[in-house]
């Protein structure tokens, strides 16, 4: 009986020295791990900045080239008006059946019993050649409301695209800076999880590790989903933008694609109301007319006469056509004022949140100066030691490092979506010659 028993107490003995070997190990691994952490950290935090800006700001934003499909449909729009000469030939051509049924017979002049007739008729105010230039000027105006519509498209698809590729720019630092989180929160996890089951710690402080890692997790996810990001080196080196306010909307008053197209839409109203007027109501036609007589008892006869038609009508509708007109040019510079106080606000409102990006991205770069200059103390208590130190606390400082970083690639990534949103309201010129870029 005591020899079972003193296997027992002999068995007990070596597994508990097991477990202790065991821990010993892992608490051993664990310290390995972290260190390699720390010499990552330190490369990634303190090892050399390099830029990496979106490249938004030095953008090569150009006017779109004018659609050349569109200038051809003018030019035939207008040489199609140009063939419209006034000029029109008209005839007639008779038989007269007999003597004392088509014709008398007694009266010579009369008594043919064939007849051919041509004339050359010249309809001068309903041609081309009436109001010439303002005509032409008309069909232009009408090309360039159109080009300044397709334009306006062949912009928003531009940004758009500048939208995706300032996002992916971002995304791409981030991903790296979010995967150095999680890495760092997994061995905090294994970490506080080995203590929790040697009873060191509570649940509690795992759980928020647990909960800030399944965020971050979930940031990676949806950036990740994107497959076309790629994985880029972030930088703490950011750039100042200082906006010329003043310049810029005052040449957003006076060349915003709405607003210059309402412009030509009142000048086009000016040139539709300077093509109405009395004379192109009347009809005043100069002919010449030619008329060839079959006689049968005489010889044929050919005659020529040269000389005018015209209608002239008594009431017209002259005057309301154009004050029509005037009163829809009236209607147009109404809307075109409220169009550009819309802008104004509108333009005001994106500045106000530009600056805001602006204070923040500058609190959070003095926020992140402010943790490494503590890092960079501590490193060096950490180098002077005597004995060992709370590695676990280390680690978190620079997840706090890690966290302020992203806040401020998030805030960048911000301030360029306002610039790019800036950009729509500019659309004949880049927005970077309303700005003033300072890199620090």
């Amino acid at each position: 009986m005591r020899r079972i028993l003193l296997t027992c107490m002999i068995l007990m003995v070596f597994r508990g020295m097991q477990a202790q070997i065991i821990a010993q190990n892992s608490a051993e691994k664990l310290l390995s791990l972290y260190e390699g952490r720390f010499s990552l950290m330190d490369s990634l935090l303190f090892g050399k900045q390099e830029k990496n800006f979106s490249g938004f700001y030095k953008s090569t934003f150009t006017k779109p080239e004018r659609i050349d499909e569109i200038d051809a449909a003018t030019d035939a729009k207008i040489n199609a008006m140009k063939g419209k000469v006034g000029l029109e030939i008209s005839g007639q051509a008779y038989y007269r059946p007999g003597k004392g049924i088509g014709y008398d017979p007694d009266d010579a002049l009369s008594a043919y019993n064939m007849k051919g007739q041509g004339e050359l008729q010249w309809h001068i105010f309903q041609s081309s050649l009436y109001k010439w230039a303002n005509k032409i000027r008309e069909l232009r105006l009408q090309g360039d409301i159109a080009q300044l519509d397709l334009e306006k498209q062949a912009i928003a698809r531009t940004l758009v695209e500048q939208k995706l590729h300032t996002r992916s720019h971002y995304d791409a630092m981030m991903v790296e800076l979010l995967q150095y989180h999680t890495d760092n929160l997994s061995l905090l996890t294994e970490t506080q999880t080995y203590l929790l089951q040697g009873g060191k710690i509570s649940s509690d402080d795992l759980l928020k590790l647990l909960s800030e890692k399944a965020e971050i997790d979930r940031q990676l996810i949806a950036i990740q989903s994107d497959t076309s990001i790629h994985r880029m080196r972030p930088t703490m080196k950011v750039v100042r933008v200082i906006v010329d306010t003043t310049a810029l909307l005052n040449h957003i008053r006076m060349y915003h694609h709405d607003l210059v197209k309402m412009d030509l839409q009142m000048e086009l109203l000016d040139c539709r109301r300077a093509g109405i007027d009395y004379l192109q109501k009347m009809s005043v036609s100069p002919f010449v007319r030619y008329a060839w007589y079959h006689r049968p008892d005489i010889s044929n006869s050919r005659n020529i006469d040269i000389g005018i038609t015209f209608k002239i009508p008594l009431f017209t509708e002259t005057m309301k056509e154009r004050k029509a007109l005037s009163a829809e040019k009236e209607v147009v510079k109404y809307q075109q004022k409220v169009l550009q106080e819309q802008f104004m606000r509108e333009t005001n409102l994106l500045l106000l949140e530009l600056n805001r990006y602006n204070e923040s991205i500058r609190g959070e770069q003095e926020r992140l100066s402010q943790l490494l200059d503590y890092m960079r103390m501590r490193n060096y208590g950490y180098e002077n030691r005597v004995g060992e130190y709370n590695r676990l606390s280390k680690l978190m400082e620079y997840n706090a490092c890690l966290s302020s970083w992203e806040k401020l690639l998030g805030y960048e990534y911000q301030r360029d979506c306002k610039l790019i949103d800036l950009q729509s309201f500019v659309m004949d010129c880049p927005l970077s010659d309303f700005l003033t870029i300072i890199e620090e």
